[in-house]
């Protein structure tokens, strides 16, 4: 109903008609005006020989009393829910520093599939550097066999020279041998002269044929060399190229190796003191939450006391009010 509204109805308190004027609603009017009945019947039914005006005060002396009661009550609640609030405060504030940290390890956590992603790439960089050396090893193998291959042809070659030498020898013997025969009967024959005219142009021929042999020996020597010392310098160089790369790795290795081992250190260092931050404050709360609760007992049974009290009093002075009155 409007607040400016009065309503203005006619009711019957223990017998008597009352005419009340309120501007709250009738059926909310009829249920206090019940209550008003039933305390004044129950303490006329207590006490036969109370009049009207004694029974309409002890009526009210204890509707009094159960409204104090009630009030104490509700302050009692409200505290109770005030308390109850802030708990559920600090439980919400510990509930997101638990997600917050949730996630914190849940970042941490990725951190580390990433380290071991790296990880997982670096040996697999190390595992193609061991191909590569292992594809290097078989080319040093293959470039010593083939210079061995080269060595063994020069031999080769060296004996061939050699064998041709000797001939050449042979023949120089014989040439000697026939331009003796030859001055010996120069004057003899002149077919005599042109043979040993021939064996002169073969001898010269054998000389340069040998300087020829010599001078390719000579570059086939020159040419070895220089594909040994090339071969040599290529190995060398890949040799240095390997050492390094391995070092490198073993050294960026050992660095993320401590990197992780200082992150893991950090990352558990870190999670032992939220977790005892957790444990600190959860058992502070519980704590707390004890203390609240014996206060509350406390304050209940001092309250129960206090009206058990007050109730104990209250029957007293009733009981005495009636003695007076009988």
């Amino acid at each position: 109903m409007n607040g400016e509204e009065k309503v203005r109805m006619t009711v019957d308190i223990y017998g008597t008609q009352y005419k009340l004027v309120s501007r709250s609603s009738p059926s909310y009017i009829k249920r206090v005006v019940a209550v008003v009945n039933d305390q004044m019947h129950r303490i006329a039914n207590g006490s036969p020989r109370l009049d009207l005006p004694k029974i309409a005060v002890l009526a009210a002396v204890n509707m009094a009393d159960e409204w104090t009661r009630m009030q104490e009550q509700i302050d009692h609640s409200q505290e109770q829910k005030r308390q109850l609030d802030k708990a559920l405060a600090d439980m919400s504030a510990a509930g997101e520093l638990l997600e917050q940290l949730q996630q914190e390890l849940t970042e941490e956590r990725e951190r580390l599939s990433e380290v071991a992603a790296e990880r997982d790439d670096l040996q697999a960089r190390k595992e193609a550097l061991e191909a590569r050396e292992a594809e290097l090893a078989k080319e040093l193998e293959a470039l010593t066999e083939h210079k061995q291959a080269i060595e063994s042809e020069f031999s080769q070659t060296a004996e061939r020279l050699d064998r041709q030498l000797a001939l050449q020898a042979e023949l120089e013997s014989k040439l000697a041998a026939e331009l003796e025969r030859a001055r010996e009967f120069e004057g003899r024959n002149a077919e005599q002269a042109r043979e040993a005219e021939r064996m002169t142009l073969l001898l010269l021929e054998g000389e340069q044929q040998r300087e020829e042999l010599e001078a390719r020996l000579a570059e086939q020597r020159a040419e070895q060399e220089r594909q040994r010392a090339e071969l040599e310098s290529r190995l060398a160089a890949e040799l240095a190229a390997q050492e390094r790369q391995r070092a490198e790795f073993e050294g960026k290795l050992s660095a993320e190796k401590d990197e992780r081992e200082r992150q893991r250190a950090e990352l558990e260092e870190l999670l032992t003191a939220e977790l005892e931050a957790q444990e600190r404050q959860r058992a502070e709360f519980e704590s707390k939450l004890a203390a609240e609760q014996a206060e509350q007992e406390r304050q209940r049974a001092e309250l129960e006391s206090r009206l058990a009290a007050k109730l104990e009093e209250h029957e007293r002075e009733r009981a005495e009010f009636e003695s007076k009155l009988s």
